[in-house]
């Protein structure tokens, strides 16, 4: 008699993701489901568990992230009926050697995922075999206690009592586990007992193969069929899970700031004048120190940065706090400022907008005689302002313009403003 082949398939549930929305853990043990010694992510805390606390499992699946912690928490375990072994040979002739098809036969435990599974038809024990030739035949016989010389299949396996479980040239036969005695339940620890018969041909040759284990006893004549032993265990195995909420840490609040207001500024880009006449040529202003820019062009658009506080103008000295633009359009002129706000460059705002566009040069640097004024602007808001005007003298062949504003700055309440710039 051959020794007694014991299979097993051991189904872990792994590398899946919960819902958008899974059952959050309760840290106080109202209404979901059981109190939690998984949340907080604590594992001293963790470890200080009780039998009836919800508990992180290796095997369970994943919880969204970042709302959630990565691994989820089990709430619920069942005895999952589970086999060591997952393969067995297939013995298609009498010779025990020669007749041999190495790891032919698949045994699987197929749809019993959940304590609630165990009791419906889709919880099934699952057959199967690759032999080397087409099936044209199968039949299967199964016993919860061992056969005996008085107590075996019968002779004609075409009464065997699972046999309309199979498909007949598959070989695949699948079996409700509450179809086979007491049911899925009371397989834990227990045995089965399974006669697996299949008849194949490969064209020329016809066969006879069953699963590779212990001679069926009380067989006709010299009949040489076996029968395979499946030894169950019940693992506790999680079938409900919960996630633990990650704590929501609010933002620092934002420091408290105060409003300096830090001068004047020019628009410069390449080509820029200086006011003051340097390096040649007269002064624009009336005060030959008066730094900053004019432009003196017949080109329709164009654009550049706003400098405060360039004396002399040197672009070293100054700080660059926003851009500016500007399109003509026959007698008309469209101007826009933009200050930075932001952490990088700074927070910046205006508090008051001048521009001197006209077809004539300037003769005065006070942002009060220029052509366009607004002195009107208050708060810390104004980060962005645009305008169109008529060109003082029309439309020109040369224009002559100025940019020009006065700027806050908003600093740390704990800085001094500094000195504005003239």
């Amino acid at each position: 008699m051959k020794y007694s082949t014991v299979l097993s398939l051991t189904a872990v549930i792994t590398g899946y993701v919960l819902a958008d929305t899974p059952a959050t853990c309760s840290t106080t043990g109202d209404n979901t489901p059981i109190k939690s010694g998984c949340c907080p992510r604590d594992p001293s805390k963790r470890l200080r568990r009780s039998a009836r606390e919800i508990f992180a499992r290796t095997d369970s699946p994943t919880c969204p992230t970042p709302k959630f912690y990565g691994d989820s928490c089990c709430t619920h375990e069942f005895a999952k009926p589970t086999l060591d072994k997952g393969t067995f040979n297939l013995q298609c002739g009498a010779n025990g050697v020669a007749d041999i098809v190495n790891d032919a036969v698949k045994v699987e435990i197929v749809g019993c995922d959940t304590a609630d599974d165990l009791t419906k038809e889709t919880c099934i024990l699952q057959i199967s075999s690759t032999p080397a030739g087409s099936i044209t035949d199968t039949h299967l016989e199964i016993s919860t206690s061992a056969w005996t010389s008085t107590k075996y299949p019968t002779k004609d396996p075409a009464s065997w009592s699972y046999t309309s479980y199979c498909v007949k040239t598959t070989g695949v036969c699948q079996v409700p586990l509450n179809k086979i005695g007491d049911g899925a339940s009371a397989l834990c620890d227990k045995k089965l007992y399974i006669a697996y018969h299949t008849s194949t041909s490969d064209g020329t040759t016809s066969k006879t193969c069953t699963g590779d284990g212990t001679l069926i006893p009380g067989q006709p004549g010299s009949r040489w069929w076996e029968y395979l032993t499946l030894d169950f265990t019940c693992p506790k195995t999680c079938d409900g899970w919960c996630c633990c909420e990650k704590p929501v840490t609010p933002p620092p609040p934002p420091p408290s700031t105060q409003v300096c207001n830090i001068g004047t500024a020019f628009g410069y880009a390449d080509g820029a004048k200086n006011l003051n006449g340097n390096p040649v040529g007269p002064a624009v202003c009336d005060t030959a120190n008066r730094w900053g820019w004019y432009f003196a062009t017949s080109e329709t658009s164009l654009s550049g940065t706003l400098i405060v506080g360039a004396g002399g103008n040197d672009l070293t000295k100054g700080t660059t706090v926003g851009t500016w633009s500007a399109t003509i359009t026959g007698s008309d002129i469209t101007f826009k400022y933009d200050l930075y706000d932001d952490n990088t460059n700074g927070h910046f705002d205006l508090s008051s907008v001048h521009v001197y566009a006209s077809c004539t040069a300037p003769t005065t640097c006070a942002p009060g005689k220029f052509t366009f004024k607004d002195d009107t602007l208050t708060g810390s808001s104004d980060t962005s302002y645009t305008k169109t005007f008529s060109v003082s003298g029309g439309t020109c062949s040369t224009y002559y313009l100025i940019f020009h504003a006065s700027v806050n700055q908003q600093i740390p309440s704990t800085g001094t403003c500094p000195t504005p710039a003239q």
